[in-house]
């Protein structure tokens, strides 16, 4: 009687566990946010940031809708990671809120478009918009 049915597994070199992935993207994440610094130490005149974001799908379907109030000793990490249909798209914000914070503007309005390969399709891009708005109060 032939011995019964096992499947080889392929044993390609070390690949990292889902769970070592997750705990590196963690901790690179945390060392992001403590390097960016915080609203008080980095724009001590600023009294007040508010960011509205809005994330849409290129039809024009609403992923995310939010709106929050960004303290004085809260981290100035503030780049959004893509909802759309793309692995690892990311929005930038933090650089345009930085600008104008430098430039001492009250209001602005913005959009950014992910441009991160699409999950259906890897030629063509995400194109998920990212609608943001930044009334900021000073001292």
């Amino acid at each position: 009687m032939p011995p019964p049915f096992q499947k080889k597994r392929r044993r390609p070199g070390h690949q990292p566990s889902k769970n070592e992935l997750k705990v590196s993207r963690r901790q690179l994440e945390e060392q992001q946010k403590a390097q960016a610094g915080t609203l008080a130490e980095r724009f001590p005149n600023v009294q007040e940031l508010e960011l509205e974001t809005k994330m849409e799908t290129p039809w024009g379907a609403v992923l995310e809708n939010s709106k929050r109030k960004i303290g004085l000793t809260d981290s100035l990490h503030l780049d959004a990671a893509c909802l759309g249909g793309c692995p690892d798209g990311v929005f930038p914000i933090r650089a345009a809120i930085e600008r104008i914070l430098q430039e001492e503007k009250e209001s602005h309005q913005g959009m950014g478009i992910c441009q991160s390969s699409s999950a259906r399709d890897p030629e063509l891009p995400c194109s998920t918009k990212l609608l943001y708005s930044v009334t900021v109060r000073y001292a």
